[in-house]
């Protein structure tokens, strides 16, 4: 039975470590007016409580069991009650911070999306009208010169031909 204590209180040794340090974490975490408050109180609901529990095991490591039940339901269970309590509350506080910044991310991505399809559109128009303005350039003298072709091939060889020149005689008119 004495080892059984010894195993139980380092369990509970362990515990209360894992908590004191993720306590220290969360304190770090929370920013908020509101969020700070609640860690306080947390703080101080938890401080009893831990002093209840601790209260409790003396009592039963002194064989006082009927005292450490009487003291458990009367004070220890309710303070943990009163811990529950406040971390609820800290978990709504944090839910609706979540979801709020979920409302404000998704506006973002929204905005983004549209942003993405007026500029998708605007390329793709671009992409268009530079299309038809390059093979305008090409088409335009090619079909000038079949013209004058045609107009010499029905025997009027007074057409006029005008040359366009480019700063580069490698294209197709050069």
């Amino acid at each position: 039975i004495l080892s059984g204590l010894v195993g139980s209180e380092m369990c509970i040794r362990d515990s209360k470590k894992t908590i004191d340090d993720a306590v220290v974490v969360l304190d770090k975490l929370v920013y908020t007016e509101q969020g700070k408050a609640i860690m306080q109180e947390f703080k101080q609901a938890r401080g009893k409580y831990v002093a209840s529990f601790g209260m409790v095991g003396k009592l039963v490591a002194d064989n006082r069991k009927e005292e450490a039940r009487q003291m458990m339901l009367a004070e220890t269970l309710p303070a943990l009650d009163v811990v529950q309590s406040i971390v609820a509350r800290l978990t709504a506080v944090q839910k609706k911070m979540v979801e709020q910044r979920g409302t404000v991310a998704a506006g973002h991505i929204d905005a983004a999306i549209q942003m993405m399809m007026v500029l998708g559109v605007l390329a793709a128009v671009g992409g268009i009208a530079l299309a038809y303005w390059i093979t305008h350039s090409i088409t335009r003298p090619l079909h000038e010169a079949v013209k004058i072709a045609q107009t010499v091939a029905a025997g009027d060889l007074t057409s006029v031909c005008l040359l366009y020149t480019s700063p580069s005689p490698r294209d197709q008119r050069g």
